[in-house]
């Protein structure tokens, strides 16, 4: 295999995996945000203080 391959493959992999990760990031974001969402209006409706 020539270097121009080996270097192919390795930008090809950066890429696959920075993609991975990014999604990872926005999945994790967004499920904080639902979350925060949900817990206030089940606080609200239920009417009762938050535990901490």
């Amino acid at each position: 295999m020539g270097s121009d391959t080996v270097s192919l493959i390795i930008i090809i992999a950066c890429i696959i995996m920075s993609a991975y990760f990014s999604a990872t990031e926005t999945a994790f974001s967004s499920l904080n945000r639902i979350r925060l969402v949900s817990g206030k209006n089940y606080y609200l409706f239920k009417g009762c203080a938050r535990k901490e």
